[in-house]
């Protein structure tokens, strides 16, 4: 309730009920929540069995006691010292075990029933799909090889069905106590999981809590700085002078407005950065350092400033909050308030959390500690990065620029862990010493042969094709896969003589329809080149320039004779570039002066490898279709470039280019198998011999040039 007064005489009294459908919606319908007044007594809570029996006392017992535990944590408020309780009743915990534990027995009961009826089913499926193997190894006739069988009298032996049930049955059994095992640990680690993470919840709702009672400062500093009273005091000097007088002013603008907050305030009002013109203290000594915050709240352009903890002249840490007082007509600032906030009330929030070795407070945005139950922590920067054995949780107040942390290093639920570990570690000696002997014999007897089995299948090759499987194990099965494996080996032998004789004869095929295929390419010769050469003679013979006509015949002989090589595929590039100059020779003698040739061959790739016959249907090319064009002189330069593992023949001219349509369609043609003239004899002879990854491409710039470039492999 609150007292209204006029005229300094109260005249009546406000009173406030709450009615519990207000908790219903604030707390939910979590059962473990119970709110309590100073008494003790129950304010609200949705669990009806907290009234019954001996519970209430407990709980009371434990507050008394100040025992926040995992079964009980409570947080007190500051202002009508209301608690919030979260209990958990130790009992239900114990039921939730006992039924793990009945969990455990039941599994290990109904597990130990079905493991021989599963595991004799599983053997006899597998042991099925077994001899329906060694029926079809049986029914075949290895008998076609020309070597002797090495089938021999069967002996009596152990079924693998047999063997197989012996294994999963110890297997399953003893699987089974490793399953029970590892989930009874899986269970308190559950719990262990289940109760951080309740913590963490009431570390958020504490982290929710501390917000409020920032944002409740912040609203009861609002409700003062937009005082109607204040605001004339601060924009008109005779009221002011008359506030003044009546000497009842922190009453009036302070006191009466912190009633309705947690805690008491100390609130000073300045008229200007230096003069306090309302306080509810008595004196200033609340006030230290403030000119130079003041001074930071301006700089900051923010309404709201927070500052880290301080001491004031009392030796308290106190919390500062300095506002802009602003006109509401202009919105000019016309004065400032302070308030001092203990940090005690924040220490009061989140103190109920601390369990054992835990840490929890609250820090800047540079990690310096500005509320610690350890007073001397206090402004104390705090390393996060060195806090790596402890789980963290962190939690950003809003409206504050600080964060609510909390760490703690589960050394209780360790000791407990290790406690139970100890009680059993006898047992689980045992357990795992069985698990690895069964295990190893098992594994042992019952792989042994297969394994040899398997080597042997690893290490057959056509170098060992003479490897024999032993027949002499007591597994039946496992006998018989072996001397079917025997003959199968017997078999294999004749038919790799008979892969190897056709892969011979194969390989003499293929290699003859390509000798044939290249022979057919390097045959083929332009007749136009024939025609006009003999021509070029012809006229030579008739301008009595006997001498230039019989170099030309010299070197059309020439050149007709490195092209009846018929047997030589691959030649140097030094002799291929021999008889390309034959060529161009030929040429300039045709073309006189409007023709003339620049080679760039360096010497490392002279002794290399090139197809026979390739650059004199570049350079045919060149001058038909770049140079005679032109009508006018023109250059082919052939060039040859080294790389580490190919060389790159580069056929350029100055002639008038390729437009882009045509050149897409040469590009494209470039690729078919069916055109044997030009560049594409040379195309299908490259890709023939050296595969699709090699071959040519053509660029142009229309009206400037042409380069045809020929990508081989290096070969010396």
């Amino acid at each position: 309730y609150n007292e209204i007064y006029r005229d300094k005489q109260q005249i009546a009294k406000a009173i406030v009920i709450i009615a519990p459908v207000i908790f219903a919606d604030l707390l939910g319908d979590n059962k473990n929540l119970i709110l309590i007044n100073k008494d003790g007594k129950v304010i609200y809570t949705a669990n009806e069995e907290i009234h019954a029996g001996n519970k209430m006392d407990e709980i009371n017992k434990n507050i008394l006691e100040n025992n926040n535990s995992t079964s009980l944590i409570y947080t007190t408020s500051a202002y009508n010292y209301f608690k919030i309780v979260y209990y958990q009743d130790a009992r239900e915990i114990d039921k939730d075990f006992l039924k793990i534990r009945l969990f455990l027995v039941m599994i290990v009961l109904a597990t130990s029933l079905l493991t021989a009826y599963f595991a004799r089913r599983i053997s006899e499926g597998i042991n099925k799909s077994v001899k329906s193997l060694l029926k079809t190894i049986e029914r075949y006739d290895f008998r076609s090889s020309n070597k002797k069988q090495l089938w021999t009298e069967e002996r009596k032996k152990i079924t693998l069905r047999e063997r197989i049930f012996f294994y999963l049955s110890a297997m399953i059994i003893i699987t089974t106590i490793i399953n029970t095992v590892i989930l009874y640990f899986f269970s308190i680690r559950t719990i262990k999981d289940y109760i951080v993470k309740n913590n963490y919840n009431t570390f958020v709702q504490t982290a929710e809590n501390i917000q409020y009672f920032f944002q409740s400062k912040v609203d009861i500093v609002r409700y003062i700085i937009y005082d109607y009273t204040l605001q004339e005091i601060l924009t008109d000097e005779e009221e002011y002078e008359n506030f003044m007088s009546t000497g009842q002013g922190a009453k009036i603008l302070i006191d009466d407005k912190l009633i309705q907050g947690n805690g008491r305030d100390e609130i000073f009002v300045y008229i200007n950065a230096k003069n306090i013109i309302v306080s509810n203290l008595p004196h200033t000594a609340g006030s230290t350092e403030y000119l130079r915050n003041i001074e930071q709240l301006n700089e900051s352009g923010y309404t709201y400033y927070w500052t880290n903890t301080q001491k004031d002249l009392y030796n308290r840490y106190i919390i500062n909050l300095f506002v802009k007082i602003k006109d509401l007509e202009n919105l000019d600032t016309i004065g400032y308030l302070q308030s001092q906030i203990s940090e005690h009330y924040l220490e009061n929030i989140y103190r109920s959390l601390l369990q054992g070795e835990d840490e929890i407070f609250i820090v800047d945005k540079d990690n310096v500690i500005i509320s610690h139950f350890d007073k001397n922590r206090i402004g104390e920067k705090l390393e996060i990065a060195s806090i790596n054995k402890a789980n963290l949780f962190e939690h950003m107040i809003s409206g504050t620029p600080w964060r609510l942390i909390r760490y703690n290093t589960y050394e209780s639920y360790k000791n407990e862990v290790k406690e139970m570990l100890m009680e059993k570690l006898y047992l689980l000696i045992i357990l795992t010493s069985s698990i690895i002997i069964v295990s190893f014999m098992l594994s042992f007897v019952l792989t042994g042969k297969l394994n040899k089995l398997a080597d042997i299948f690893n290490n057959i090759n056509i170098e060992q094709i003479d490897l024999f499987f032993p027949e002499n194990t007591f597994i039946c099965e496992i006998n018989k896969l072996g001397m079917a494996f025997n003959d199968m080996v017997i078999r294999i032998e004749a038919l790799i003589d008979q892969l190897l004789i056709s892969a011979k004869k194969q390989s003499i095929l293929e290699s003859k329809k390509k000798e044939a295929e290249l022979a057919a390419l390097q045959a083929q010769i332009n007749p136009h080149f024939l025609y006009n050469t003999f021509e070029s003679i012809n006229w030579l013979i008739k301008a009595n320039d006997r001498e230039n006509a019989v170099k030309m015949l010299n070197d059309l002989s020439d050149l007709l004779r490195y092209l009846a090589k018929t047997k030589e595929t691959l030649v140097t590039i030094e002799e291929e570039i021999m008889h390309a100059k034959l060529y161009s020779n030929i040429m300039k003698m045709r073309f006189k002066e409007n023709l003339s040739f620049t080679w760039k061959i360096p010497g490392e790739v002279m002794k290399c490898k090139i197809i026979k016959f390739t650059l004199q249907p570049l350079i045919e090319n060149a001058i038909y279709h770049g140079i005679m064009p032109k009508q006018n002189k023109g250059t082919i330069q052939v060039e040859c470039r080294a790389g580490k593992d190919e060389i790159l023949v580069v056929v350029s001219d100055d002639g008038v280019g390729i437009d882009r349509d045509k050149l897409e369609k040469i590009e494209e043609e470039l690729d078919k198998q069916d055109l044997n003239i030009g560049l594409y004899n040379v195309q299908n002879r490259i890709k023939i011999l050296f595969g699709n990854d090699y071959g040519m491409h053509v660029k142009s710039i229309p009206g400037e040039k042409t380069e045809i470039l020929i990508r081989i492999p290096r070969i010396t």
